[in-house]
């Protein structure tokens, strides 16, 4: 490839590389690790599952983007096992996630706990719902142009975190105004929680997640790598899994 156009570059995105999908990684880890923190916070002092799912869903972020960075290692990047290997890491996070918030927002509905220091909440989710969307944007648009499906699902969590932002906002701004629908922030939480679990499971059911072998990292056959890429070609979300042009990384 010739000389590399600056980060900000609009053409440097519109034809993305491998270095793309690693920069676009290590700048979701700084970003979701400060909300995922602060959202724990606030959760825990503002008695809101909305933003525990929110916390949560950050840490899951952290965690998928280190599988994204790992997946993209410059020795590895068009390694097909890899790339199944990424995503079924990314949905069995998802399940977990789901799972851990929807304990969580029944145990709030049950105990009837509605969300405190409201002012916070909000502060934290206006902005961080902008960042996120922009970032799973992004992200989506890279794992397109790359042919990765673990890139893909990465950029799916970034939008399910600015989506909590956003109903969280909601949530919390409709609480304000009315005390009555104290049950909102839980019951928001809860229907989240239910689509990770459901977009987990529809990504690791494509994989034999239960054997060693599908978890060995290197020396994969070769008929095993070509038997994984049928798997997860035979999927419709439109994400065709191809090896990346090397020449442009």
């Amino acid at each position: 490839a010739g000389q590399r156009r600056g980060l900000l570059s609009a053409a440097r995105w519109q034809y993305p590389t491998a270095h793309e999908a690693r920069a676009l990684s290590w700048a979701s880890i700084a970003l979701t690790t400060v909300t995922s923190m602060t959202g724990l916070a606030l959760a825990v002092v503002g008695y809101s599952a909305a933003m525990l799912a929110f916390a949560l869903e950050g840490l899951v972020d952290v965690i998928s983007s280190f599988i994204i960075l790992w997946r993209f290692s410059a020795s590895q990047a068009g390694s097909a096992g890899r790339e199944s290997r990424a995503s079924a890491g990314i949905g069995l996070s998802f399940i977990l996630l789901g799972l851990v918030v929807t304990f969580a927002s029944i145990y709030h509905l049950a105990t009837r706990e509605a969300p405190e220091d409201t002012v916070a909440l909000l502060v934290l989710t206006i902005p961080s719902s902008l960042l996120l969307l922009l970032l799973g944007a992004l992200k989506l648009h890279v794992a397109t142009v790359l042919k990765s499906r673990a890139l893909f699902e990465d950029g799916v969590c970034s939008l399910g975190a600015g989506v909590l932002s956003v109903g969280i906002f909601a949530s919390v701004f409709a609480y304000r105004s009315d005390r009555k629908i104290w049950w909102l922030d839980s019951v928001f939480a809860f229907l989240i929680a239910l689509a990770f679990i459901l977009y987990g499971t529809r990504i690791v059911r494509k994989y034999p997640c239960l054997t060693m072998q599908f978890w060995r990292s290197e020396g994969e056959p070769k008929a095993r790598a070509a038997d994984l890429r049928e798997r997860a070609n035979s999927s419709d979300d439109g994400i065709d899994l191809k090896p990346i042009d090397m020449d442009q990384v």
